[in-house]
């Protein structure tokens, strides 16, 4: 198992979420995330980056 801390959308950090509808709900951020934390989008695109060095 691999497990990456990641900031959470709608607590920590702003972003969209999808209802089954497929309607879209903008999340506003209430708090701030720690410090050093990435969002879920910048470690993927990290990750990718990574991954076309190879």
């Amino acid at each position: 198992d691999l497990y990456v801390p990641v900031t959470i959308a709608g607590i920590e950090w702003e972003g969209t979420a999808y209802r089954m509808d497929s309607v879209p709900i903008r999340m506003r951020k209430v708090v701030e995330p720690p410090e050093s934390m990435l969002n879920d989008v910048e470690f993927l695109e990290m990750v990718i980056e990574k991954v076309e060095e190879m």
